[in-house]
């Protein structure tokens, strides 16, 4: 799971840099990608109880929200999916500055990563 996200934002970021006539980068509020990929993974969250703490700013970022919601999607949903059976999923996704950027967050109580995966 995590050598398929870390190929999928690699690629995310090679279409970007690649490609930028394919896709219109635009002022991308990340509240509002965040709670269209919770509502996509509702039941997810209601059947696992899951703790999801977001971001209180209201934040934009330079993107395409269908990408971006794809990248959380898949990060929020692993993080549910990839912990032990009696662990209530917690998630905490936090933004920070970083020089002329932000630095966006995902921490979670999963399973974790195999030393000999990573």
């Amino acid at each position: 799971g995590v050598v398929g996200m870390r190929d999928l934002i690699r690629s995310f970021l090679n279409f970007m840099k690649s490609s930028p006539q394919g896709i219109e980068l635009r002022p991308v509020n990340i509240r509002n990608v965040l709670s269209n990929t919770l509502n996509a993974l509702h039941e997810d969250i209601v059947e696992t109880d899951a703790e999801i703490t977001l971001p209180i700013d209201e934040i934009y970022v330079r993107g395409e929200a269908k990408l971006l919601e794809q990248v959380f999607q898949n990060l929020i949903s692993n993080a549910i999916k990839y912990r032990s059976p009696e662990t209530k999923p917690k998630i905490d996704i936090s933004v920070k500055p970083f020089k002329q950027y932000w630095s966006i967050l995902v921490r979670e109580n999963g399973i974790g990563i195999d030393k000999r995966a990573a």
